[in-house]
This record gives C-alpha cells, sequence and structure tokens, in this order.
C-alpha cells in the first residue's frame, strides 16, 4: 500500500504494483523481465545510526536468517528474468553473508556475472570488503551521504528454461474493457489517444498506457495487483467523480479542471483533509487545489464550501 501511494504521489502512469510472491510471479512469467530490482529485507546495519531498535535487534542469527530469506527471493524471482537481462541486488546491511557471499552464489548457482558501474573516485564509494576485488558498491555513512547502502549488478548468463505451451486460461480477474466514462474521462488525459480506458470493478475507471494495456489485464487477471495505471474515475450514480491520481500524474490534462490557487493556511487546511471555503469567482464543480502552482488535489466547490476530496488516509496533522 505503501509503495502504490508513493506511486501516486510521484504521479507515474506506467506502473502496475502487485502484491504476489516472487515464486508466483515467475512461474506465471518466465523469462519475460529485461530488468529486475531486488531490493532485499536485511539486518539493516545501515539503520543503526538513527534507529536504536535496529542495533537492540540485530545477532548473528538475524544476520544468517535474512541470507537465507535473501537468496530464498532471488533465487525464486530468476526463472523471470531473461537471458542476457540485468539483475540489481541491493540491501541496507553491511556485512558480507548477506552482500558479496550471497552475490557471488548467485554468479555460482543461477548462472550470472556481475557487471561493473561506472563510479567517480570523488563519489566516495568503497567497493568489495573481502579482498575479493569483486565490482561491488558499498555506501557507508562515514563516506558518503546516507545511512549505508550495498549494490550489485548482475547479467544473467543461464539458458532460459524451455516453455511448456499453456492452455489459455479464462479469465479469473483484473480491469476489462471500460464501458463508463466514455470521452469525457478521456480528455481528462493529456494525450487520450495514447491510452486505454479499463474498469477495475463496476465503478472505477482507469487509464493504462495502450502499449502496455495487454500486459496489463494478463497480469492482474492471473496475480494480485493492488493498482494499474492511473485511477481517473469513480462512476456515483449518473456522475463521474475525478480520483485523486489523476490530479497528481504527469499525464493529468491542466485544461480539464479549473485551478485555484489556496494560500499557506487554506493549503494546509486542505491537507489535513478539512472544507474549505472559496473565493466567489472559483467556478461551481471539479477545480484542482494549488500552492505555488503545484496541484495538491481535486475539490468540489458547492459555493457555500467546498468538498476536500484530498484522501483522509494522507491526511497532515500538524497545525503548520
Amino acid at each position: 500500500a505503501i509503495l502504490s501511494q508513493n506511486i501516486e504521489r510521484l504521479g507515474i502512469p506506467n506502473a502496475l504494483v502487485l502484491n504476489e510472491t516472487p515464486a508466483r510471479l515467475a512461474e506465471r512469467y518466465p523469462c519475460a523481465f529485461d530488468r529486475i530490482l531486488v531490493d532485499a529485507p536485511c539486518s539493516g546495519e545501515g539503520m543503526f545510526r538513527k534507529d536504536e531498535g535496529a542495533v537492540a535487534a540485530w545477532s548473528a542469527e538475524a544476520v544468517e536468517l535474512c541470507a537465507a530469506r535473501q537468496w530464498q527471493i532471488i533465487s525464486d524471482v530468476w526463472p523471470a528474468l531473461r537471458e542476457g537481462g540485468f539483475l540489481v541486488y541491493s540491501t541496507c546491511t553491511f556485512n558480507r553473508e548477506e552482500n558479496e557471499d550471497n552475490v557471488l552464489r548467485i554468479c555460482r548457482e543461477l548462472g550470472a556475472e556481475l557487471v561493473a558501474i561506472p563510479v567517480a573516485e570523488e563519489w566516495n564509494i568503497a567497493g568489495d570488503t573481502t579482498g575479493r576485488n569483486l565490482p561491488v558498491y558499498h555506501f557507508f555513512p562515514h563516506r558518503t551521504t546516507g545511512e549505508g547502502f550495498f549494490l550489485a549488478l548482475l547479467r544473467k548468463t543461464s539458458e532460459a528454461p524451455l516453455l511448456r505451451e499453456k492452455k489459455n486460461k479464462k479469465r479469473t480477474g483484473g480491469p476489462r474493457q471500460a464501458v463508463a466514462g466514455g470521452r469525457e474521462v478521456a480528455d481528462w488525459l493529456r494525450q487520450p489517444s495514447q491510452f486505454r480506458l479499463l474498469q477495475s470493478d463496476e465503478t472505477h475507471v482507469l487509464a493504462v498506457r495502450e502499449s502496455l494495456a495487454e500486459d496489463v489485464m494478463r497480469l492482474t487477471a492471473t496475480v494480485k495487483s493492488l493498482t494499474a495505471g492511473i485511477a481517473l474515475a469513480e462512476l456515483k450514480g449518473r456522475k463521474l467523480v475525478p480520483q485523486h491520481p489523476l490530479a497528481l500524474s504527469t499525464q493529468s490534462n491542466p485544461e480539464a479542471f479549473p485551478g485555484v490557487e489556496l494560500s499557506l493556511d487554506d493549503a494546509l487546511t486542505y491537507l489535513r483533509h478539512e472544507a474549505l471555503t472559496l473565493p466567489s469567482d472559483t467556478p461551481r464543480g471539479y477545480v484542482t487545489a494549488k500552492f505555488k502552482g503545484f496541484v495538491l488535489g481535486f475539490l468540489n466547490n458547492l459555493g457555500v464550501r467546498a468538498n476536500n476530496f484530498y484522501p483522509a488516509e494522507w491526511r497532515i496533522r500538524s497545525a503548520r
């Protein structure tokens, strides 16, 4: 859910957030991906400076457990990566068991090679800490900005598994071609011809990039998903209500809705998910709330007051 919120906050239109195990994803989509990033759960040594709880939770047993969990994640998802594809492996810890040792095991047992990344000397990024001169990268907090980080880039060299023919399965869920909204909703996008409108259920309309629509529909029909594309509208009775992700999307049409510039106090009121009274010359209906030109979200201006469409679960609780 946090990942979905961050995708929406950043206005990213071409993302699909799944809630599924790596093994299930690889089973359904062998050799389907050119790039995979595994930001693996770890023992959190990079958090020691700012989180005393991370220090208290650390143990040699926890390191061993994390290293085993990381290996399971990597080995489960590995079949989903095509031959020649790249996998970035990263942790926020320092020890060799979770970093260098796991990386070498990937190369040895799964079939991969480490790929060197050009880094400038002034970045103060450290290399292999085990004396084997591996092209891996440590961001230590006493050398670089941040609390601590490790990464390695691997290229898959093993041959792709032979794919067995599978019978076409009947769709079990996921978005379907939209029947609600039509042209009105499409015009809420900057480039409507580049998107396909889908319905995630009977009342919600979303937009998915046309070139990705078939993949999104197939994925969401077979694995668990949380969000896809841009949430555009909710059908309430005969009315189409614009959704918050549309306001923040990079593909939102700035001409689709009037905008109203808010003062700092009113902007904070909006972000607290409270009702506002807008200037008398503000058009009735759905408008975008802005602060210093940046869109915050939607309001429904009724005249005497404006209903706040900022997500209640995102509301801030500070006064200033």
